[in-house]
C-alpha cells in the first residue's frame, strides 16, 4: 500500500458562530402542532358550489446570522479568498401562508440580507 503524502498546507481550526429563530403565528385560530406540517383549515376553501370556506392565515417570522472567525481570512491558511467574501451576515424573513385547504398552501416571503461588507462590484474571485 503506497504512503500518503502528508499536505504541507497547516491545519486550521475556523470558528464559526451563528444563530436562527423563527416564529410562526396562526391568524385564524387554527392549530399548528409540528412545524414540518401543513396547517388544516377549519373552514377550508371549496368551489363545489361557489366560493365558500375561508383557509386558514399564518405570519411567520425568521431571522437569522453567520459570522465566520478572521483566522479563515488569513493568507497562510489558503481557507478562502478574502476579495469575494463577506464575513458574516444577518437576514431578515417575513412571510404570509395561505393554507386553502389541507391540499393547497399559497407562500409569500419578504427577505432581506445585510452583508458585513459589501462585495466590491468588479471583485474577482479565485479559487
Amino acid at each position: 500500500m503506497p504512503k500518503r503524502r502528508s499536505s504541507k498546507r497547516p491545519s486550521v481550526e475556523v470558528p464559526i458562530e451563528g444563530y436562527y429563530a423563527l416564529v410562526t403565528a396562526v391568524l385564524t385560530g387554527e392549530r399548528r402542532t409540528s412545524y414540518a406540517e401543513f396547517v388544516r383549515p377549519r373552514h377550508p376553501v371549496s368551489l363545489s358550489h361557489g366560493w365558500s370556506g375561508t383557509g386558514a392565515l399564518e405570519l411567520v417570522l425568521r431571522r437569522s446570522g453567520l459570522w465566520v472567525s478572521p483566522r479563515a481570512f488569513e493568507e497562510r491558511y489558503h481557507v478562502v479568498v478574502p476579495a469575494g467574501i463577506a464575513r458574516g451576515s444577518m437576514d431578515l424573513t417575513v412571510g404570509l401562508n395561505g393554507y386553502l385547504n389541507r391540499w393547497v398552501w399559497i407562500q409569500s416571503n419578504f427577505e432581506h440580507t445585510i452583508f458585513e461588507r459589501p462585495l466590491a462590484p468588479r471583485a474577482t474571485v479565485m479559487f
